[in-house]
């Protein structure tokens, strides 16, 4: 009698959890600062370069990362 191997990821109170591997060039970026280097610290900005930023944000988000 051969002993049946359990699957780790299944259970009554486990799902299997989605991985992301790749970046589909399809999809929309999603914007973080968490990895801002110091020097690129938006509080060092003045307004007009504020605005800028928030702008090409604004585009970027209207894109897919195939098209930026």
């Amino acid at each position: 009698m051969a002993l049946k191997k359990k699957d780790a990821y299944k259970g009554k109170f486990l799902k299997p959890a989605k991985l992301v591997t790749t970046i589909d060039a399809f999809e929309h970026p999603i914007f973080c600062f968490k990895y801002l280097n110091g020097d690129y610290d938006l509080n060092k900005c003045n307004a007009d370069e504020k605005v800028a930023f928030i702008e090409q944000g604004i585009r970027f988000s209207n894109l897919t990362w195939n098209e930026i």
